[in-house]
């Protein structure tokens, strides 16, 4: 059943009006993509700095937001403290009648003026679910009028073919452990029968097997799969193609779609390594949400990894990953690849 929601003819004219509500729209369409599932109840910040968007954000819209809201900010703003934004542009998602969208909005107004931040842009996505599993979706934006009180339908939400998952909950499940999709445990046992005395041809080896992988000059076959996942929880495999994507020999969306396969088919402390891997892909792509449900499965296969808890404490100080690639690329691919000597560690 199409919900009910008045279309008026506003003072800046019905065209206009149509054209900001498109905007806004396909802004909120463009975030979805990206964050690769619906967020529900949620509310986005897209953030810059000298008109370069620096940081992406998507926070749970709580029914006690209005009563803690100074924490509430305040735990938004900490990640994005670091990149030292200029500019905000915010979405929120709810239903229709959940929330005062216009009272939340002049309140983030307000407080983020005093940190000297302009929120240029401010819109309202009520997604309502139809009978045949379609979404109708009422949409506001502050860039029709600043006093706009009315609502205009968009019908229609395209992807563009992408596969948008319904909720945080549905993405999730992709990174879990799924027995069915298991990898043969034969092959994995034969991967991990590495003479320790040759073990440097081996990385030699394995990386060139890796890079072909990834460029597409080799079949991804279970055997040369398992292959590839073990050995990338190799330190000096792992920070080699690391480096790799930080200097863009390799791209780290191709990197990621070949690894994103493989982390619900194997299991064990040992693939913390190269679902590592997978969350770095993902952060250099700005896509936050997957990298921490990579690091989430990271550690709950291996706690302790290092590269797992550095990475959660980038993310969640909001640590651009491009200071990241700076820090990468300080090292040369060698020192990558053979170890920093110790010499050269301060």
């Amino acid at each position: 059943m199409t919900p009910k929601m008045r279309m008026v003819q506003h003072a800046l004219g019905a065209k206009d009006h149509g054209e900001h509500i498109d905007k806004a729209t396909a802004e909120f369409a463009s975030l979805v993509r990206r964050l690769g599932f619906y967020p529900r109840d949620s509310v986005l910040f897209t953030w810059f700095r000298s008109g370069t968007e620096v940081l992406v954000q998507r926070v749970d819209l709580g029914v006690d937001v209005d009563k803690h809201f100074n924490r509430w900010l305040e735990s938004v703003f900490a990640p994005a403290k670091a990149y030292e934004p200029q500019e905000v542009r915010v979405s929120i998602v709810c239903s229709e009648s959940w929330f005062n969208k216009v009272a939340l909005i002049q309140m983030l107004e307000a407080c983020l003026r005093e940190k000297g931040i302009f929120v240029s842009a401010a819109s309202s996505v009520c997604a309502l679910e139809l009978a045949n599993d379609s979404v109708a979706h009422g949409v506001w934006t502050t860039e029709c009028s600043q006093c706009c009180d009315d609502w205009h339908v968009a019908t229609e939400f395209a992807n563009d073919g992408a596969n948008i998952l319904r909720s945080r909950e549905e993405l999730r499940e992709l990174f879990c452990y799924q027995v069915s999709m298991a990898i043969n445990p034969e092959f994995i046992k034969k991967v991990m029968r590495v003479d320790v005395a040759a073990k440097d041809r081996w990385r030699t080896n394995q990386l060139r097997l890796i890079v072909k992988c990834f460029q597409g000059e080799a079949e991804t076959t279970d055997l040369m799969a398992a292959r590839m996942a073990y050995a990338l929880s190799d330190v000096r495999v792992r920070d080699t193609i690391l480096w790799d994507m930080a200097s863009g020999c390799l791209e780290s969306q191709i990197v990621f779609e070949c690894l994103m396969g493989l982390i619900p088919r194997l299991t064990g402390a040992w693939v913390a390594g190269f679902i590592c891997v997978a969350a770095v892909a993902a952060w250099l792509q700005g896509n936050g949400a997957t990298a921490n449900m990579c690091i989430d499965r990271a550690l709950a296969e291996a706690p302790e990894n290092n590269l797992a808890n550095l990475l959660r404490v980038s993310l969640n100080n909001g640590i651009s990953p491009q200071l990241w690639v700076e820090s990468v690329l300080e090292l040369s691919r060698e020192e990558c690849r053979y170890g920093v000597p110790l010499a050269q560690i301060p």
